[in-house]
């Protein structure tokens, strides 16, 4: 299976992936998506609240207007590498923060 770390810098994140069996980096293909998905509590029945799509890069930008519509508070997410027919979730139920902008231009 693969498994995925994340760092997030304020408007985007990078996910690493690892092979578990191998131990070795995974390295996206150019038709591999990765799809974050964000909903209030952590089950199905919440509705998402946010999902953005990338394809062949571990990179997700998030932009004002993606999180236009939240509340500030905390909300749970994962994030599911879909490569061939294959699915893995590569990074498991976590937080995400929606924080108050403190200087805006």
């Amino acid at each position: 299976g693969l498994v995925g770390s994340e760092r997030c810098i304020r408007d985007s994140l990078s996910v690493g992936i690892t092979n578990n069996a191998s131990g070795d980096a995974y390295e996206m293909q150019p038709n591999d998506t990765l799809i974050l998905t964000v909903r209030k509590q952590a089950y199905e029945a919440s509705p998402v609240l946010l999902q953005k799509t990338v394809k062949g890069s571990s990179d997700i930008h998030l932009t004002p207007e993606d999180t236009a519509q939240m509340a500030t508070g905390t909300y749970k997410y994962d994030v599911e590498l879909r490569t061939g027919a294959d699915i893995y979730t590569v990074i498991q139920c976590s937080e995400f923060h929606l924080l108050v902008e403190v200087t805006t231009p």
